[in-house]
């Protein structure tokens, strides 16, 4: 997980590892925020001003200045406000999992027990990318929902 973090370059959402006391997730929440601004529209009203050709980066079209105006001028705007954490523990499964809900009902909806045995540790340069820390109940494998609230 170190490797990715130092490479810069990681473009996914979340990395997970897990030792026998231990999972370990690193969330990228960054990157998922950027696309979801994206695909909201968030920057567009550039493409009224700016002309590709004249653009930053790749001269062909306005995505990458889009990009680059969202982590800029957005992402500094916007800060975990709460993180949650939902534990189905199993000797079912191979190894330990991170789930994904569409919105927190349905993560309520579930038989899953909310949790608090965790920590979490903030990335200090890009504040939006976290680790939580996951303490597993030895010889059970974890099934996990994680709610992150994001403020703006």
């Amino acid at each position: 997980m170190k490797a990715y973090k130092d490479a810069r370059n990681y473009v996914g959402d979340l990395i997970t590892f897990e030792d026998d006391s231990n999972i370990w997730m690193d969330f990228y929440l960054q990157n998922n925020l950027v696309n979801i601004l994206k695909d909201d529209n968030a920057g567009y009203s550039i493409k009224k001003y700016v002309d590709a050709s004249n653009s930053y980066g790749d001269k062909t079209s306005l995505d990458d200045d889009i990009t680059k105006y969202i982590q800029a001028n957005l992402i500094k705007l916007m800060g975990i406000e709460e993180i949650r954490v939902w534990n189905n523990k199993t000797k079912q499964i191979v190894e330990s999992a991170v789930l994904s809900a569409e919105n927190l009902q349905e993560i309520l909806n579930t038989t899953f027990v909310e949790e608090k045995s965790f920590r979490l540790e903030y990335d200090p340069v890009q504040p939006l990318n976290v680790r939580l820390i996951y303490n597993k109940r030895p010889g059970f494998r974890h099934e996990l929902y994680v709610y992150v609230k994001i403020s703006s």
